[in-house]
């Protein structure tokens, strides 16, 4: 049974809300991605009259002991729904949820297991507007330091935050939407930690490793303490170590 349901589009998501074998077994010619812990797929969708496309995560089971434990803790197709949703009512941008299902026999997890959000019209990587002049490149990357920054102020933890897992709609650098993926990664806290700020930063950074200067950090770190509203850059840069910034 699924666990949460987007009432708006109930009567569209009838296969998705009892899927049988068959309708999943289908979604194979959707294939997108596959990791040691879930594929994903992309299929083409009516929703209230208008075509569209919506994105499935199927989780696996890695063995007894995690479908066990998943009796004490919320599954990941869960917290992908409380991460997107948690992200909207923050006044962050974020696919829409469309469906939470959960399979469970005696109340231990089992398959079928997933997650369903709308597509983001537009939507494509964030690098697509990195590779530009250098003036357009120090926009995004102040844009996007101080949305992590707000993102962390208003108790939102990714984390996964790193250039892979962020789409852009819009073309310019200095304003375009920026929309967190991977919501499974993503955890609502009262406060994001000092700790789990910094690593945040430094897997962001880390990915960009080599392909960036010390000011164009700086400015990225400028913009995030701007929008975290707390802390100095020397402190931040102290913190983050001086191999990861080239310093």
């Amino acid at each position: 049974m699924p666990a949460l349901v987007n009432r708006e589009y109930e009567r569209d998501l009838g296969p998705f809300v009892a899927p049988t074998q068959a309708f999943l077994g289908g979604l194979e010619e959707c294939f997108v991605a596959r990791s040691n812990t879930s594929t994903v797929y992309r299929i083409p969708w009516r929703l209230a009259g208008a075509d569209t496309a919506v994105y499935l995560k199927r989780f696996r089971n890695r063995d007894l002991l995690h479908a066990l434990w998943s009796i004490l803790r919320p599954t990941r197709a869960r917290v992908s729904w409380d991460g997107c949703a948690g992200l909207l009512e923050r006044g962050f941008r974020a696919a829409e949820p469309l469906v939470c299902h959960e399979t469970r026999r005696l109340g231990v997890l089992s398959d079928p297991t997933f997650f369903l959000c709308r597509e983001v019209p537009g939507a494509r990587p964030w690098r697509s507007l990195l590779c530009r002049d250098a003036t357009a490149r120090a926009a995004l990357l102040a844009h996007t330091g101080e949305w992590i920054g707000r993102l962390h102020e208003a108790g939102i933890d990714h984390r996964a935050i790193q250039p892979k897992n962020i789409l852009v709609t819009g073309e310019d650098p200095a304003s375009c939407e920026l929309y967190a993926i991977e919501y499974n990664r993503i955890r609502i806290r009262g406060r994001v930690r000092p700790a789990a700020r910094i690593r945040a930063l430094r897997l962001m950074l880390r990915d960009l490793a080599g392909s960036l200067s010390r000011e164009e950090v700086d400015s990225f770190l400028e913009a995030y303490l701007r929008g975290s509203g707390e802390g100095d850059l020397a402190a931040l840069r102290r913190r983050l170590g001086r191999v990861l910034l080239g310093g």
